[in-house]
Parts: C-alpha cells; structure tokens; sequence
C-alpha cells in the first residue's frame, strides 16, 4: 500500500507535532560478522529472529526455519516423507514459552517444536465448514499454558495448549501484510495490556477485565479513538509508559497516558530517517531503528540523540552488508542482529571507544587506483590544527584536525607529479619548520605549500640511494638513511652532499642520541651506535643489538632507559648498565615486529605491532593489549607511523588507518588474568584457577556484572579443580581469561553428570554469549556430540574476558575445566572412546567366560556373579555418559540411572557372596541380616523409580558401605579360621573398595576430585579379574577333592568287597548250615542261626549297596534310577500295592554327586518303605519329572498313594516324617507333605541336580 504524500503535513498541522533538533549524531565502536547462504543460511530475507534460553539463535526465513549453534545452521522445512515436520515455509514469527519450546507462526499455521523430540506439532486453522485452510499466523506470547496468536483468517485467538481449545478474542480486526508491513508486532507492555497492531489502527486490549469495557483505539477512523489520525503503521513498540511507532516518515513517540503524539524525522540535520522498517530496544534506554536508506540508528530516549551504523561504501569485514535493513532484533545478551535483505544476516557487537580511528575521507572524483588507506607516518601541526598525512600509494594529505576535512592533498596523478612518489615512507619537520618528506622514489622538501624534488646522484645505486626510509636532524646537515647506506644533504642549498657512511648496508633507523652520536639500524645487523667526533669523516662503531631490524627508539622520561622496537622484539636498554632485555610474545606483546613507540606522561610505553597495539605498564610490569574491539583501525600497523602531541594524545597509523587517543581516557581493563590462552598451546586445564560460591538461595540467574555483592561472594576454589560435593543448590564459577590466540577455543566441562550448565562469556562488561548444556538438555542439539558438556567459544586476540559458569545437579558437583584447539579436543575424545573401549570390551569377556563357565559347572553364584558384573558396567556407563549419549537421552533416568545399577548390582553381590562363599555353612547366623539388606536395597531401588533427590546419593552410598563392613566381618572370620577360599574373594573386595572409598571421598570434595573414573575402572577390571580367578581356583579345588575322595572310594569300596564283604558272605554260608544242621534237632538253634543268616544277608545288601556308592564308576551310571525303581517294585509287590510309574525320559541320563544320590535314594526309601508299613494304600503312584532355568535343571519328585492318609498336624518322629524333611534338606531343596484322613498322601520333593562331587 503506498504511503501518503501529504502524510508529514497532516502530522504537523493536526496532531501539533514538532521535530527535535537532533544535532550531530554520536560515534559507535562496532563489530560486524555477516551470516549469508553462502555460511548456510538457507535464505537470505529473515522476517523472524530469536535466541532462546539456552542461547541458540533462531531465524525464520521466505525457504524455512533455521537454528543456529553458533557454528552451522540446521534448516527445517515441510516434509511429506517425514512425519512431525514443520507446517509452512515462510516463517512469520517466533516465541518461546516457559518450557523453552518454541512456537512458531507460518503462512499456513501454528507450529509448536518440542526441544526434547526435536519434532513440530501444528495448530491448523478451520473454514466455516470445518476444513483445513492456510493462514498467516504470528504467535505473540506463551504462558500460564496458553498461546496467544494473530491469525489472518481469525484474528486474534487464545489458544489451549493441554485442550486444544481456541478462545477468540477479536476475531474482526483484519492485518493485511505489505511490502513495508511484513510481520504482525501485536504484543504485551510491560502492564500486561496488549497492543494489537491491525490494518487500520492501533488497539489497546485490557486482558484482565471485560472486553466489553478493555478496548482502546489509536490511530483510527473508529468512533471512540482516543488519540492519532489513520495512519500506515509498519511496527510498534511498547517501551515503559511510551509506545514507539515505525512509519514512512520516521519514528513516533507517543505517550499515551497523556495523549502526546511527536513525529522524529531527522538523525541529523537535515538528514531525513525516512521509512522505519523495524525497531527494538536493547533496554538499556535505546532504541535501534531499521531504515530503507539509512542503515541501522541507535536512538537515546534519555539525550535524544542518534547513532548510525552504516555501509562505509568501501570492501570491509567490519561493515553492514548494505544499508536497507528489513528487521531489527536485540537479544538479552545485547547483540543486534539486522537483515540486510536479501543478503541475509549482520550480527553486531556494540564495543567501548577505546581507541578512536579515522582514515581519509578521500572524495569522490579521487582515482580508484591510487585509493589506499594505509598511513605511513602521521605529524600533527598542533598551530594550524592541522594533520599530515603520509600513505601508502595516494600521497600526502593535509586534514583539518576538528572535524578532518580536507585542506589540501599532494599526489601524483596524470596530470601533476608533485612528489618523488606517492608512497611516503618518513617525514621530520627541521628546526625551521621545513617539513622533509622520504619516499620510496627520492627525497622532497615542503617549503610553506611548495614542494621541492631533491635527487641523491651520489649513491652507486640511485634506486636504493633514493628509496628513503628514514631522516634525522643534525647541527647542519639532514640525515636519511637509505636502502643504500646514509647521506646527507645540506639545510642551507638543500643538496646531497657526497659523504656516504655504511654505503652496503640497509639503513631501518636513524635516532640522535646526542651530538656526534647515532643510534643506527642496519637490517638484520641489528642496533649500532654511531660516534664522530668530525662530522662522520671518521667514526666508531659499538654494536648494541646483534641481529634483526630497528624500527624505533625512545628514551625514558627519566633518561637511564632507551626503549628499542624491532623485528624481534622491545629491546630495553640500560644505559648505565649497558645491558639490554627483550620482551617478546611470551611476556605478553602481541607480536613481536615492532612497528613504532611513544611514551606517555605516566611513562608507560605504547608500541604499535604487526597485531594491534600494546601498552607495557611500568609498574606492573606487564602487557595490555588491544584488539579490534578496542577500536584497532586494523591489526596491521606501519612502521615508524606514530606521534605524540603537546598534550600527550597518540597517534598511531596502520593499513586501515590512524588510531587516535589520550592514554589518560583508556577505560580497558587491566585485571590479572586467572589463566592466559596463548598462541603455542593446543590445550590449557584450568583446575583451581578459578573462582566459585554455592548459591544456597537461587538467587542470581544471571551474571550481575555491576552488583558487587555478586562479584564479592566469588572466592578461590582450594582443590585441584572447583569440587562442592553434592548439593542441590546453583552452584556459580567465574575464571579471567586473556587470550593471545586467533582461533576458536573449544570449553570443556569434564563431568558428564552435570544436569544443567550455562555458559556465559563477558567481554568489556557485557554479556556477548551465553549457552546452555548438561545432560538435562537434549543431546541432539549438543554442538559437539559428546557426554561431556563442551562449547564453542569465539575469543577475538589480545582480549581480556570473564567466564561465568552457572550449574545445577543432583549428583556430584565437579568442574574440571579444559579449553581445547579443535583438533585436539577430537583427538582427546577418540583416546577416551578407545579406553572405555577396552573396558567394556573387557567387561563383554569376563561376562562372556563366566557364561560358558556356568554352562560346564552350573554353579548359581556364577549367574549372580555375570549379573553383577553386567549391572557394575551399567553403572559405569551411566556414570560417565554413555546411556546419555547413546540410549536415552535427556530422560529422567539421568538423574537416577547410576544409583539403581549401584543398588542392583550391589543386590546381585549379595547373594553371589552368600553362593560363593556357602555362608549357610560357614556363617547361618549373617544370613538373615544379610538378606534383609538387600531387600532394603531393593526397596530402596523401587522407591528411586518414582522419587529422587540429590541426598539420593548419601542413602545410597551409605547402604554400599555398609555391604562393605559385612563383607570385611567375613573376611576376618574367615581368615581367622583358616578357610582358604576367603583370600581372593578379599583381594577382590579390597580393590573395588580401595577404588570406591577414594570416588566417594573425591565426590565428597576430601581428597583431589581428578581423574576418578580411572581409579574405578581400574579397581572393578581387577576385581572382575580376581573373582573369576577365585571361580577357576574353586573349581581347580573341587576337582582335586573330588579325585582325592574318589581314590578314597576305591579303597574303601576295595577293602568292603574284599574284607568285610566276604568276611559276611563266609558268615552268612556258616550260618546257614548251621541252621540246616539244627533244623529238626535243636529247633531253637536253628531259629537263631537262621537269623543270624538273615541279618548277614541284610548286611551284605548294604554293604553291596555301599560299595555301589563308592564306586567313581557308578558316577555317571543311569542305573541309580533304575535301583530305586526296582526297590519300589520289591517293596510294594511284597504287599500287593500297585505301582505306576512316570519318569521324564532324560532324568536316566544325569549323573549325580555321591552325595546328592545317596541323600535322594535314602529319601525315597523312606518313602516308599513309610507307604508299605504304614498306609494301607492299594496303589501308589510316582511321578519325577525335570525343568531347566538358569540356576541349573531342577528336579521334582512326586510319590502319591490312596491310603488312609493322617493328619499333618499330628505328625511325629516315630512315623520318621519329620526324617524327610531332613532328608530335602541335605539335597538343597525342600520338601511338601499334603495328606487328609481317608483321603491318601501326596510327598513332593523340589531339588536342583548337582554333578559337583561331594
């Protein structure tokens, strides 16, 4: 829509507007970074910016949503392939709520795009007939679970985040967007009243009462307009009581609790604003306007002046791309960013005036290929107020010194040659005010504004003889030194004189130390010291610098020091002593090719270098130095380009150039940096050299960078690295950092526990970064893809910053710091990777053979053991990040997930202890208190999973410990009554206390915090490998026990089977014929001989039986089950009670212990003899079946009858009952005995087969 020619008229003369006489506009020091496609932006018109809380900046472009990190951009764009893609192209506007999600406005709907998922949900806008329709949409605020939005179609609308539900609020204002009028700027004041920016007036809306009675109109053809004519309103801005309006005509203030409408259409006199794109406040009392024409303006509300930024018109990093600036935004941090449309994004950095510069305002018609703006030597004619300017190529200009205009310009054209060459290497005004001008091409001589050439014909070479590089005064004659030795020419006829001194060499300096003597630099020759006592007819030579090149020489207020710049360094010279000292990068200058010096009032020294400038403070005894955001005109100076006028005010030229200042006004910090970044180093640690203090109230949330009760509770961290144990409070750390590099530094946070972490970078008292990490924030959206939190940090050379660390976790609180070149951090991160690497590669073997270990011997402590050693992994990784980075995420099990693998794994040690170690044996009366706290322990794990806190951590560790003293009450009992087995299961424990007792002290902050994870992992690898050396040593045990009883066997079962056996046999065959003999005669005898022989054969029965038992042989016989099948048959025949069978087809096959066959054989003929005598059964039946788990196969045995059956209440020791339960017992199982009178009886026996041996 075009705007109204006769718009500025109806302002004036209707609504009584004047306009304020701006004056001059105010200088701004700045920096520039441009962020175009071609740095991935995917589009170069931006219509939408933020920097959400975690310090990423968003910005919404015609081709998508981008986010930047703050070194890519990541793009999102519709999709139809990928589902929870954004909806819309061309983003109109973005807000963040109270959870950091961000909601987005499109041309086709609302977007909200959650953090966590990293995935887009869309809020669509219906028609009348309930279809989907695209519409504009331009989110303005989120909060209290509501979003509040301007839609084309519905206007403006409260939306329902948990329902869904829409609230129209005005749905008949219309916003039509324009060329000029690109994005909807309807937001809230501070009040809470919304201002509603429509089409056709500005609307006022009271939120907290009846809409009936809240709406308020402004600059509108509506009947209850309070204030302002119709008018074209690009954006408005409601700041403190006031609301600034964005027009075609300029910037409107409108103070609105007294109706008072003021037009502001000038920046400077008679320098129109024009059309005001955008504006934003940096709430500091500016606001910052984006022009058509005019680029970016600061305006002070307070002074009511302005500030501009603009594109100087010439090829420069530190410039606006152009001047047309479509959006505006300022984010917390102070940093404005501006789209230089369709260009893409300039990111600026309001920086202190340090250091002033100017160049020369070369005009118009000045010809392009001479244009230079280097300066090689400056002189201030401080009577005429007036500059001398040498350059590089474009000659010597005169400029008025007030307000630098031109007053007159030397330079060699096409059509006049007034000089020998428009390179002007060195100018010196004589005793008479002549000034002497050297060039690269000859000498000349400024008489008043006439130049005179003056040609040296006595060098060998003219080209080196009349390339000047330096000139000096003396009683009657000039001195220039040349690229072919020093001459000189007469102050009276102005001619070279045909005396040469070092005609060979290549004179850098010349400096008069006193009458007849001469400080002289000669190329890599290094400083000499010239003395002649007959005008240089004759002279000495003392060398005083061996080697590199002499640019400049001052002598100190007081006359005992002559300060030396060169090519290697500031060279201080004692001239009592004689002796000289070199400073160079290593104690702080920038660089060591000096380029030129001067001494201020106080005697400091400034030197100017091939990397900005420096100042040596004399009585600290150290560098400053100054950088770009200083003001540095360039890094790059010149040499011999400085001067010091009457009243101490420097001038120092460089190739972008001249900076100027007075010493006294410098306003740059000079702190004692904590820790320095320099050049050479690849990686600094900070440990200790910081500052810290625990926030017990959670009062700051930000650095106060001017309060100093925030600054004053900072105090010096006493251990290795910042360590404040565990704590639930904010824990804040601030570290000085000087930076002597020209790279990008890398900050790393090595404790991957951290739950949240801010980064905030302060640079000449203003935050110019801040970032979130830790692992409470998505690790996809991580910088870096590591556990550990790690920034990127943009540190500009030579400049002093403050890093505050503001963190909060529920676990330990430790803070070892690194700063990394890039390369290395990599390098770093692929070592660790490797290491723990090795570790679960060692953690997947142990487990792998301790499972196949299992499957020979099937011992149970060994599947507890495997389950400990998984769960102790577990708990390494989870400690140091790896389920964060790889399994899990942000997810709530961060905070807990290391507890409930220590808890659990410290439940499987419990009972692999019990297993391994046979308390039930050695120690019955600690299985009870033992078991009971791992049931704690469980309890304790469940509780975990749904509430956690940060004394978590003392709940647990405690438990662990207490594990321990059990565990040493063992080893002690054991040790002292000898049982071997004891030894390496202590070995074992030791170490991984040892290892857990120094974590816990250095997560408690007793003892050094550094390198922790190392004495865990290696305290759990020698445990792991000193319990399954115990498992191989048990086993190794067993086997040479179990041979050694089996040769007792044999000998035992030998001397039965020969011995006693036949000694029964013999008996047995006596007895029997005897009985025979005595049968009829003497029946009683026979009677007695008769049981004799039986009881003879009963004992041969089981002496056969023993023999069986004791026979290794028997060992892996299947005919222990067939023995007790055919005594069942034997038994129950003799009492005509039927037998049914059903035994599971493989239990035949297993061998068992002696021990284990005996006790089940015994058992079951218990059993079955029990049934014979007692239960009057008819039938008996038996089922033994088998079940496999990972304890081992387990057997149960069923032996049932339908007899008389008793009441188990009853049962007593002469029925020989209670004998089973024994007799389970000794098997490792259990047995159950259900019976009911006339009913029958039903035994079941529940064991685990064990082929260990005895």
């Amino acid at each position: 829509m075009p705007f109204p020619k006769i718009l500025l008229f109806r302002w004036v003369v209707l609504s009584g507007v004047f306009l304020f006489d701006q004056g001059y506009a105010q200088k701004l020091n700045y920096r520039i970074d441009h962020y175009g496609t071609e740095k991935g932006l995917s589009q170069g018109s931006v219509l939408a910016m933020l920097k959400d809380s975690r310090g990423t900046m968003w910005f919404g472009t015609q081709d998508g949503l981008n986010k930047w990190d703050g070194g890519a951009f990541t793009v999102f764009r519709p999709s139809k392939k990928k589902n929870n893609s954004i909806d819309g192209i061309e983003i109109k506007k973005i807000i963040e709520d109270e959870k950091g999600d961000l909601w987005i406005g499109t041309e086709s709907a609302l977007n909200h795009y959650n953090y966590t998922s990293n995935n887009f949900k869309a809020y669509t806008i219906t028609d009348n007939q309930g279809k989907t329709v695209k519409s504009e949409v331009f989110p303005i605020k989120a909060m209290n679970g509501m979003v509040w939005y301007w839609s084309a179609l519905e206007g403006l609308v409260k939306l329902s985040v948990k329902t869904g539900r829409k609230y129209l609020i005005l749905p008949n204002q219309s916003f039509k967007t324009s060329y000029f009028r690109t994005v909807n700027s309807t937001q809230f004041d501070k009040q809470g009243k919304l201002w509603i920016h429509s089409s056709d007036a500005i609307i006022r809306l009271d939120t907290a009462v009846d809409k009936k009675y809240s709406i308020e109109y402004f600059f509108s053809d509506h009947p209850q307009n309070k204030a302002g004519k119709p008018l074209e309103i690009i954006k408005i801005l409601p700041v403190d009581q006031l609301l600034w309006i964005a027009t075609s005509e300029g910037l409107v203030r409108f103070d609105y609790s007294h109706n008072d409408i003021k037009l502001i259409s000038e920046f400077e006199k008679d320098k129109f604003i024009n059309v005001v794109f955008d504006l934003d406040t940096d709430g500091k009392g500016n606001l910052w306007l984006g022009t058509e024409k005019n680029g970016l303006l600061r305006y002070s509300i307070a002074s009511q002046k302005f500030a501009q930024i603009k594109n100087e018109g010439f090829l420069d990093k530190n410039n606006l791309y152009i001047n047309e600036i479509s959006q505006v935004y300022v984010d917390y941090d102070g940093i404005i960013w501006v789209n230089t449309d369709p260009y893409g994004i300039d990111r600026i950095q309001i920086l202190p005036n340090n250091l002033s510069s100017f160049r020369i305002p070369f005009p118009k018609d000045f010809p392009k290929q001479l244009l230079n703006y280097s300066v090689r030597f400056i002189i201030k004619d401080e009577k005429k107020q007036q500059l001398l300017l040498g350059t590089q190529q474009s000659g010597l200009w005169i400029l008025n010194d007030k307000d630098l205009s031109i007053v007159k310009s030397f330079y060699n054209d096409n059509k006049q040659y007034p000089l020998p060459s428009n390179t002007v290497r060195y100018m010196k005004k004589d005793s008479l005010e002549n000034l002497w001008i050297g060039t690269s091409q000859g000498l000349a001589l400024m008489k008043g504004n006439t130049i005179l050439k003056l040609n040296n014909s006595y060098g060998k070479d003219a080209v080196l003889s009349n390339f000047i590089r330096c000139i000096e005064e003396d009683r009657e004659s000039m001195v220039a030194g040349t690229e072919g030795g020093i001459y000189f020419i007469n102050k009276k006829n102005y001619r070279f004189q045909e005396k040469v001194v070092l005609p060979n060499k290549r004179i850098s300096l010349i400096k008069k130390v006193e009458e007849g003597k001469y400080f002289v630099g000669v190329y890599n020759e290094g400083l000499w010291l010239l003395e002649s006592k007959d005008n240089f007819a004759h002279f000495t030579i003392i060398k005083i610098i061996q080697e590199g090149i002499p640019i400049c020489a001052q002598l100190a207020k007081d006359g005992s020091v002559w300060w030396i710049g060169t090519s290697k360094g500031l060279v201080k010279y004692l001239l009592r002593e004689k002796t000289i000292q070199t400073f160079t990068t290593e104690d702080g200058l920038p660089n060591n090719f000096i380029y030129a010096c001067e001494i201020d009032k106080k005697n400091n020294l400034w030197v100017s270098t091939n990397r900005g400038i420096a100042r040596f403070d004399n009585k600290q005894g150290r560098f400053i130095a100054f950088n770009l955001n200083d003001g540095l005109q360039a890094y790059e100076f010149n040499g011999y380009s400085s001067f010091q006028t009457s009243d101490g005010e420097l001038f120092f030229g460089g190739v972008n150039g001249v900076n100027r200042f007075y010493p006294d006004n410098i306003t740059k910090s000079i702190f004692t940096p904590d820790f320095t970044l320099n050049k050479e180093e690849n990686q600094l640690f900070v440990g200790n050299r910081c500052k810290g203090f625990i926030d017990e109230n959670n009062q700051y949330t930000r650095p106060l960078l001017e309060d100093k009760a925030f600054l004053s509770r900072f105090k010096p961290t006493l251990n290795d690295i910042p360590n404040f144990g565990y704590s639930d409070k904010t824990v804040w750390l601030m570290m000085r950092v000087m930076n002597l590099a020209d790279r990008q530094w890398l900050m790393e946070i090595a404790n991957s526990r951290v739950n949240e972490i801010d980064l905030f970078v302060v640079e000449n008292n203003r935050i110019i970064n801040s970032k979130k990490s830790g692992d409470h924030y998505p690790y996809h959206l991580n910088t870096i893809k590591d556990a550990n939190p790690i920034f990127k940090i943009d540190m500009i050379e030579n400049q002093e910053y403050v890093i505050f660390l503001k963190c909060k976790s529920t676990e330990d609180l430790k803070f070892p710091v690194y700063f990394w070149q890039e390369s290395e951090l990599f390098q770093a991160m692929s070592n660790r990777k490797i290491i723990w690497g090795i570790y679960f590669g060692f953690i997947f073997l142990i487990v792998l053979y301790n499972f196949f270990l299992w499957l020979v011997i099937r011992e149970q402590s060994l599947v507890f053991y495997i389950l400990y050693v998984l769960c102790f992994g577990g708990l390494q990784a989870v400690l140091y990040g790896f389920f964060y980075q790889y399994v899990w995420s942000n997810s709530w099990l961060n905070d807990r997930g290391h507890l409930l693998f220590l808890n659990i794994s410290t439940f499987f040690m419990i009972y692999f202890t019990i297993e391994f170690l046979n308390l039930k044996v050695n120690l019955p009366h600690l299985i009870k208190p033992i078991r009971w706290l791992s049931y704690i322990i469980a309890l304790f794990s469940l509780i975990l999973l749904i509430h956690y806190d940060w004394y978590s951590n003392f709940i647990s560790i405690g438990l662990t410990f207490f594990l321990l003293l059990i565990q040493a009450y063992m080893v002690y009992n054991y040790v002292s009554r000898n049982i071997r087995i004891i030894w390496l299961y202590a070995l074992a424990m030791v170490s991984i206390s040892i290892a857990a007792i120094i974590v816990a002290l250095k997560n408690l902050n007793v003892i050094s915090a550094m390198n922790q994870e190392y004495y865990l992992m290696v305290g759990s690898m020698l445990e792991i490998v000193l319990f399954s050396v115990a498992f191989g040593d048990k086993l190794r045990r067993s086997q040479k026990e179990q041979q050694r009883q089996q040769m007792l066997r044999n000998e035992i079962s030998t001397n039965l089977h020969d011995d006693l056996a036949a000694s029964l046999s013999s008996l047995t065959m006596f007895s029997e014929l005897n009985r025979m003999k005595f049968q009829k005669s003497v029946p009683e005898t026979s009677d007695i001989f008769s049981k004799i022989s039986s009881r003879s054969r009963e004992m041969m029965r089981q002496v056969r039986e023993a023999v069986y038992d004791m026979n290794p042989e028997n060992d892996d016989s299947a005919e222990w089950i067939d023995r007790m099948v055919q005594f069942a048959k034997e038994t129950l025949g003799s009492k005509q009670i039927e037998l049914n069978l059903n035994i599971d087809e493989s239990i035949p096959a297993l061998p068992l212990s002696t021990q284990q066959r005996r006790n089940l054989y015994f058992f079951f003929k218990e059993v079955i003899n029990n049934i014979a005598k007692h239960s009057e059964a008819s039938e008996v039946k038996i089922d033994f079946c088998l079940s496999s788990s990972a304890f081992g196969k387990h057997g149960k045995l069923v032996i049932s009858d339908n007899g008389k059956g008793f009441n188990t209440q009853d049962m007593h020791q002469g029925n020989g009952l209670l004998n089973f339960q024994k007799r389970a017992e000794a098997l490792g199982g259990n047995v159950v005995i259900c019976s009911e009178a006339g009913k029958g009886t039903k035994i079941e026996l529940n064991f685990v087969f064990d082929n260990t041996g005895a």
